[in-house]
């Protein structure tokens, strides 16, 4: 059931391929082919916050730091099916799966 005026959630994944701070790079959106650091996973919204990406203003009030308020930049969550990891050993973004003999992961 949808909680009031808002959105149907989907269920979160039991598997996060990511953490915080992993290179990854972006293959789908307005965002496409920008690479970043992971700030943060949002587990429960399947969404990441990726440092330098996907930045919106936000109005921010006049307080004791900043007397004269204004816009500040900050980053917006991106859907986590639209970010790679980038291989630490190569320059490109590469898909990942675990073994199924071993907790190594490989590359293809």
């Amino acid at each position: 059931m949808k909680p009031f005026g808002g959105r149907k959630q989907n269920a979160p994944q039991s598997v996060f391929h990511l953490k915080r701070g992993d290179e990854v790079a972006v293959v789908s959106g307005t965002q496409r082919g920008k690479t970043g650091k992971v700030l943060r996973v949002l587990r429960k919204e399947n969404r990441v916050l990726i440092e330098g990406i996907n930045l919106t203003k936000r109005a921010t009030r006049p307080n004791q730091e900043n007397p004269q308020g204004g816009f500040a930049e900050r980053e917006a969550p991106i859907a986590l099916s639209n970010v790679m990891l980038l291989s630490k050993y190569q320059e490109s973004a590469r898909r990942q799966r675990a073994a199924s003999s071993t907790k190594e992961i490989t590359h293809s």
